[in-house]
């Protein structure tokens, strides 16, 4: 309690040097399951959490609350689900935080100085892309606040599309332009099926598409005012074993990215697993032992939106630089993206009706 009320009466950044903060967790659940009812301990990216505990901890960080976020039943689920897509069908783009009612809860845990921390893809457009692997929505105040936020980041986000928001996209280096839109593979692993730039002037063909890549993004947005002035640390990959990888490389070699306030882009460069002995050992749990050898290339680091317009409407500037990350200002004019590095360790149509997954 000593340490809570002295860090309440704080107002630096909590992110910087050795100041002790608290961070809570923003828990996504598992979709519904016929014949199972949903229980506490069913959330979503709990190890990539713990994997990103390790991280803030050595920044003087100690966990204190998790904010169970729903979770919805089943039947409002669905009709937000069938309202969403009947406005596609009508050719509209709808937007769940605007169509959807969101209940209200308790958000007094967050203060001053705090840090919330998001560790799963938000459902932002899971019902307007109609894919078959979806994040369950909690419909709770404080999603639909953290969603708005993300929003001026990301036109689109779900699990086979994530598109930047054109002010962001801009910061992309020229090569990496075509990375403001990534389709992805829906199902099994989320490799890159198209990429195309923020003014859809070009794409890459299918064939011709780098195999075996895929994204992870970090948002940091410092001082909200929406979630009482506490930070948002936002961090996913498109698929469960992608997020839990590039929370395992927070903690090590590119934790720099955890110092900058705004978004940040890696592009992940996976090879194919080493054969097992084991037969029932599945993919994807060889693809996480070598998540150390994976290629992680950082396109975008730390480009962050002047306030106004919602949360801000305008990157701030800063140099390009080859330097190791360091911590960011207090203020604007932080750093914005470098230069893309490749990071290396240890190494040599027709629209469905979507289930939960």
């Amino acid at each position: 309690m000593e340490k809570r009320q002295q860090h309440d009466e704080t107002t630096t950044n909590p992110m910087l040097g050795s100041h002790e903060y608290v961070y809570h967790w923003f828990a996504f659940f598992q979709g519904w399951l016929e014949g199972r009812s949903l229980k506490p301990h069913h959330s979503r990216d709990a190890v990539a959490f713990r994997e990103l505990c390790v991280a803030l901890d050595a920044r003087g960080g100690s966990f204190d609350e998790t904010f169970m976020n729903g979770p919805a039943t089943p039947k409002t689920t669905k009709h937000y689900r069938r309202k969403i897509g009947d406005l596609v069908d009508r050719n509209e783009e709808p937007r769940i935080e605007e169509v959807a009612r969101y209940r209200p809860v308790d958000e007094s845990f967050l203060k001053p100085g705090h840090l919330l921390v998001v560790s799963t893809r938000l459902p932002m457009d899971d019902f307007q892309q109609m894919d078959k692997v979806q994040v369950q929505p909690g419909f709770t105040s404080l999603e639909q606040k953290i969603i708005r936020l993300c929003r001026r980041y990301f036109r689109v986000v779900a699990r086979s599309r994530v598109r930047l928001g054109d002010e962001v996209a801009a910061h992309l280096p020229k090569k990496y332009a075509n990375r403001a839109d990534i389709r992805f593979k829906a199902t099994s692993e989320p490799w890159y099926t198209a990429l195309t730039t923020a003014n859809a002037t070009t794409s890459v063909k299918r064939s011709r598409v780098p195999e075996r890549r895929t994204a992870g993004y970090l948002l940091r947005l410092p001082a909200v005012p929406e979630l009482n002035g506490a930070d948002l640390l936002v961090m996913f990959g498109l698929g469960g074993t992608q997020t839990l990888a590039f929370a395992k490389r927070l903690r090590s070699d590119l934790s720099g990215l955890l110092d900058h306030d705004g978004l940040s882009m890696v592009e992940m460069i996976v090879p194919e697993p080493a054969e097992s002995s084991d037969e029932n050992v599945p993919e994807s749990f060889r693809l996480f032992a070598s998540a150390r050898q994976w290629e992680m290339r950082v396109l975008l680091e730390g480009v962050l939106l002047e306030p106004g317009g919602g949360y801000g409407d305008t990157p701030t500037p800063g140099p390009a630089t080859d330097a190791p990350p360091g911590p960011p200002a207090s203020k604007a004019g932080r750093r914005t993206r470098r230069s893309p590095q490749s990071v290396r360790r240890d190494a040599p149509s027709g629209r469905k009706r979507a289930s939960e997954g």
